[in-house]
């Protein structure tokens, strides 16, 4: 076994040398905590990274599935449209053929129809009748019941077969 003597005074360090001892001694403890955090920003860099990327890429596949979209709404568009027309061509179809049951109910039997003519909102006919007395109760009754926004009688002629007779009725409400 050996044992160590040391006979000399230990030496008196100056500042400086203290100094640097400290700064040594401490240098690597700072290199590793910069290390360190240098480190975490790194990774925390290249998740942030990878989260745009993520992102950039989901925004391209929602904007393809977008375009490869487009066409089916437009279609679904133009089908909406159609579908709105369609109903409103049906109201006025509607209209004309509740007009045209109404005008045939009121009709009398004792008259005969020659012409009918059915447009949007509009119905004109013309026929004959035995005597003017049907034709005046016919056009009274017709506007008791308001059934027309406007009733119109546009002749009364005397013919060997009676009376030939035109209407014009404007504008069936229902």
């Amino acid at each position: 076994m050996k044992n160590r003597i040391n006979l000399l005074l230990p030496k008196e360090e100056k500042i400086v040398d203290k100094i640097i001892h400290f700064s040594l001694s401490y240098l690597r403890y700072i290199l590793v905590i910069t290390l360190i955090v240098v480190n975490g920003v790194f990774f925390y860099r290249l998740r942030i990274d990878q989260q745009i990327i993520d992102l950039k890429e989901e925004l391209e596949m929602k904007n393809e599935i977008v375009e490869v979209a487009r066409p089916i709404v437009n279609e679904a568009s133009r089908i909406s449209i159609k579908i709105i027309e369609s109903g409103k061509i049906l109201v006025t179809q509607n209209s004309v053929y509740e007009a045209l049951i109404y005008v045939s109910t009121v009709f009398p039997e004792k008259c005969s129809l020659e012409s009918l003519k059915l447009s949007e909102g509009t119905v004109t006919f013309s026929g004959t009748c035995d005597t003017a007395a049907i034709l005046r109760s016919f056009y009274a009754k017709l506007q008791k019941q308001k059934k027309f926004a406007s009733t119109e009688l546009k002749y009364i002629r005397r013919v060997p077969e009676g009376f030939a007779f035109q209407f014009n009725l404007k504008q069936f409400t229902l």
